[in-house]
């Protein structure tokens, strides 16, 4: 039987009529991101007493932003995720949506992820001439002097936050939302939702934009490997392209102290805007012509399972 071709980002139509009684709904996941960050900041500030301890033990001070971070963030994602997972009455291996995507997919959705990244980056310039951001923010992670280096940075924004951030806001939030609302209502109320629980609004517009994206990947695909990766680029792409490809020397591209803030050359814009424009097609038309499950036709055949009794 043929498909019929989809209509510009939209997701296929729903396999069968949204639930109310879908776990998480809006304001249940609002409760679940105030409890992740609960369980995010006590743990991070009893790891940071530990290490003051420690440190007044030993007569020297422990720095270790990026780590603490990253096992505060590890913990609280756990604990969350755990109770989101019963209330929604689903493993957290089926919540965690690890099912294959066919390979080819990588590029385009590499090259979306990258061209995304450079026009967020004139974004934040222009955000950042409005009202700039603080130097503390600026400077969250200790880099170099830091318990473990840039290592334990890249480990942090490239292993740990896509993990705990894709599961919960495409791997439950959106599971839920997509069974309550139409599907491209439900990827912009979870990339909003992702956008607010940064707390940081210089980060917000970027984090919006990117959560459309992993959501409309996450929803063609009914994987959560596509967000994962395009997450882990646009958080470590940055530093990769600064160390290894010198981007730092492209204007507007780095927040420097010697330059202020000033606008990336247009011809950088224009390489942003191709690789943006070139992967979303490209990836629309493999989704087109390619067989597989999307979001809401995994979740019926895990609704199918559950109430059919031989299954259990």
């Amino acid at each position: 039987m043929e498909t019929q071709p989809d209509n510009a980002l939209a997701s296929p139509a729903l396999p069968a009529p949204p639930s109310r009684a879908a776990y998480p709904s809006l304001r249940q996941a609002v409760l679940l991101s105030l409890l992740f960050l609960a369980v995010q900041i006590t743990s991070g500030i009893a790891i940071m007493a530990g290490a003051g301890i420690a440190g007044a033990i030993a007569r020297r001070t422990f720095e270790a932003q990026a780590l603490t971070i990253s096992v505060a963030n590890l913990f609280a994602f756990w604990v969350v995720l755990r109770f989101g997972a019963e209330r929604a009455r689903r493993t957290m291996l089926q919540v965690a949506l690890l099912r294959p995507v066919p390979l080819i997919l990588v590029v385009p959705a590499f090259a979306t992820a990258v061209g995304a990244h450079i026009l967020l980056s004139e974004v934040n310039n222009l955000v950042e001439r409005v009202a700039p951001s603080p130097e503390w923010l600026r400077n969250l992670f200790g880099g170099e002097h830091d318990l473990g280096g840039d290592w334990a940075v890249l480990f942090a924004i490239g292993v740990v936050a896509p993990l705990t951030e894709e599961v919960f806001f495409r791997g439950l939030a959106l599971r839920g939302f997509v069974q309550r609302f139409r599907p491209w209502t439900a990827n912009a109320a979870a990339a909003l939702l992702f956008a607010v629980i940064h707390l940081n609004v210089w980060q917000a517009p970027g984090a919006f934009a990117l959560g459309l994206i992993f959501g409309w990947w996450t929803l063609r695909t009914g994987s959560l490997l596509l967000a994962l990766m395009g997450h882990a680029v646009a958080n470590v792409f940055p530093t990769l392209a600064i160390w290894l490809l010198h981007w730092d020397e492209i204007p507007g591209y780095a927040i420097r102290s010697d330059q202020g803030i000033v606008g990336q050359p247009p011809w950088f814009n224009a390489l942003g805007a191709l690789l943006l424009v070139v992967g979303i097609l490209v990836t629309r038309l493999l989704f087109a012509r390619m067989p597989g499950s999307t979001l809401q036709e995994v979740l019926a055949v895990e609704a199918d399972a559950a109430s059919d009794p031989a299954a259990r």
